[in-house]
C-alpha cells in the first residue's frame, strides 16, 4: 500500500473554496458573453436599428472576486446623433461607469448597518482591492434617512410583545462633533433618544439587552439650532412612540444626565425623570483624592458608603457626609460644592431610584457610546455621517432601507432600459414580470441563453 498523505484541513478548505469561487465567476462570464451573442445575432436587434460596433472588455467587482468579460458595443442613430450602448449590461443590472456591482454594494451596506468597521469590511473581502475611500463613496451616494422613513411608514410591524408592557423608557443625551462641509469642519449636534420597554438577560438578534429597543435622532448644525428644539424633539418622540409601539396610555420615563433640556422633554411628555447614576457617581468620585492607580483604602471605603447612602437618602447624604467632610481636607472643596449643587438640582431624578418602575438608567453608554462607535474618532463629511447614522439606526429599529435602495436601483434600470424596446416574457406563463432581467427569475434548470433566444426570436 502506498503512503497516504496527511491532509491539511485549512489549506484544503481554502483551496476548494477558491476553486469554486473562480468557477462561479467563470460561469457568470460565460453566461453574460453567451447572452451577448444571442442579442447580437437576433432579428430583434437588427429590426431596432442597433448596429454592432466592436467589442469592449468590462471589469466589475462582485462580492467574491473580480469579474472581467467582453461584450458587444452597439450604436444606434437617434435623430442626427449616434448613441452607443451595451445591451447585455442592462439584463444583468450592470451600472454604467461603476466598477462595483449592485450585489457587492448591498453587502457592504449591510455590514455598515451592523456596525462593522471599515477595516473589518475590507478584511471580509480579501479577493478584492477594496479600500476605505471606495466604501465611503458607496455610503455617501444615497439618502438612507429618507429610506428609513419610507420603510417605517410602508413596511414596519409593531412588535407583538410591546403590548405586554406599560412603560416606555427614554434615554436621551446630546453629542457634539465636527463634520466636513466642502472640506471645512463644522460643529454639529446629534440629539439622540433611545427607547425601550425593559431589560432582558439575553441579547436579542441585534445584540441588545434592551427590550424592543428603538432609536430616534436629530442631526443639526449648531448655528441653526432654534430655541424651540426641546418642543420639536418632544413632538418627534411622541410621533415615533406611536409608530414604533402603537397607541396606548404609556407610562413614560425619561433618563439622562440632568441637563435642563432633558428636564424640559420630561415636562413636555408628562414623564417621570431619572438621573443617570453614572453621572452622579462620577461627580462623587471626583471629590476624592484617590486615583485609579493610587488608592487609599479608607477613601475607597468611604466613597462606597456615601454612594450607597446617596441613592436612598440624597439630602441626608449632604448633611451627614458631604458638608462635614467639606470642612476637612478629606474631600476636594470645589468638586464637593459642585456635587452638592448637582444633587439639589436633580433631587427628583435621584428619588426615582426607589420607585417600583425603576430598572436602572444607562444613558451614557446607550447614547454616547452609540455615536462614538459610528464616528470612531474619524472626520466624516456631513452626508457620509448622516448615512452611517441612518444605516445603523435603521438596523436597530428593524427597518430595511437597503431593500428600498435596491428597489430604487431596479426602478432606475427600468427607466433606463425603456421596456418598450425589450421583448417581455409573459408573466402568467413564465412568472417573469421584468422583461429586462429574465436570468434572475428563470429556474436554474433552464438555459439562460435558451430562454432569451426563444423570446427574442418569437
Amino acid at each position: 500500500m502506498k503512503d497516504v498523505k496527511k491532509i491539511d484541513q485549512i489549506f484544503e478548505f481554502d483551496r476548494l473554496k477558491d476553486f469554486h469561487l473562480k468557477k462561479t465567476l467563470e460561469e457568470w462570464k460565460n453566461e453574460i458573453e453567451e447572452m451577448d451573442e444571442v442579442i447580437r445575432n437576433s432579428p430583434w436587434r437588427k429590426s431596432r436599428g442597433y448596429i454592432c460596433n466592436g467589442k469592449v472588455k468590462r471589469t466589475i467587482w462582485m462580492s467574491e472576486g473580480v469579474l472581467t468579460y467582453e461584450r458587444t458595443k452597439f450604436k444606434r442613430r437617434v435623430g442626427k446623433h449616434w448613441r452607443t450602448t451595451f445591451l447585455v449590461d442592462d439584463y444583468f443590472e450592470i451600472q454604467k461607469y461603476s466598477k462595483v456591482s449592485y450585489e457587492f454594494k448591498a453587502k457592504i451596506l449591510e455590514k455598515v448597518a451592523k456596525n462593522y468597521k471599515y477595516e473589518q469590511i475590507i478584511d471580509d473581502f480579501p479577493r478584492l482591492p477594496l479600500n476605505k475611500s471606495t466604501i465611503t463613496r458607496i455610503i455617501a451616494k444615497n439618502d438612507f434617512a429618507d429610506l428609513n422613513e419610507w420603510d417605517l411608514t410602508a413596511n414596519y410591524q409593531i412588535p407583538k410583545s410591546s403590548r405586554d408592557f406599560d412603560t416606555i423608557y427614554i434615554s436621551t443625551d446630546d453629542c457634539f462633533l465636527n463634520l466636513k462641509e466642502n472640506g471645512v469642519g463644522v460643529k454639529y449636534r446629534v440629539r439622540l433618544a433611545i427607547l425601550y420597554q425593559g431589560l432582558s438577560r439575553v441579547p436579542d438578534a441585534r445584540n441588545s439587552k434592551l427590550i424592543n429597543k428603538r432609536i430616534i435622532y436629530k442631526l443639526e448644525k449648531i448655528k441653526s439650532i432654534t430655541k424651540n428644539s426641546v418642543v420639536s424633539f418632544s413632538d418627534l418622540i411622541r410621533k415615533k412612540i406611536k409608530e414604533f409601539y402603537g397607541e396606548k396610555d404609556w407610562k413614560l420615563v425619561v433618563g439622562g444626565d440632568g441637563d435642563n433640556y432633558i428636564k424640559g422633554i420630561a415636562d413636555e411628555l408628562g414623564a417621570e425623570i431619572v438621573l443617570d447614576w453614572f453621572h452622579l457617581k462620577m461627580k462623587l468620585r471626583k471629590c476624592f483624592h484617590f486615583t485609579k492607580y493610587k488608592k487609599d483604602p479608607n477613601q475607597v471605603t468611604l466613597f462606597q458608603q456615601i454612594a450607597d447612602f446617596l441613592k436612598k437618602h440624597p439630602m441626608a447624604a449632604i448633611d451627614d457626609f458631604l458638608k462635614p467632610l467639606l470642612e476637612s481636607d478629606f474631600l476636594k472643596k470645589e468638586e464637593t460644592k459642585d456635587l452638592i449643587r448637582y444633587i439639589k438640582n436633580n433631587l427628583e431624578g435621584i428619588k426615582s431610584y426607589q420607585k417600583d418602575w425603576y430598572i436602572g438608567c444607562a444613558t451614557e453608554s446607550n447614547v454616547y457610546h452609540f455615536v462614538k462607535s459610528i464616528s470612531n474618532g474619524k472626520s466624516f463629511s456631513v452626508k457620509t455621517f448622516k448615512n452611517l447614522l441612518a444605516l445603523r439606526v435603521g438596523w436597530i429599529d428593524t427597518l430595511k432601507p437597503i431593500n428600498l435602495w435596491h428597489q430604487e436601483v431596479e426602478q432606475k434600470v427600468d427607466r433606463k432600459i425603456d421596456l418598450k424596446r425589450w421583448p417581455i416574457i409573459n408573466q402568467e406563463e413564465d412568472k417573469i414580470q421584468r422583461g429586462f432581467l429574465p436570468i434572475f427569475n428563470a429556474p436554474k434548470s433552464s438555459g439562460f441563453a435558451e430562454i432569451l433566444r426563444k423570446v427574442i426570436n418569437d
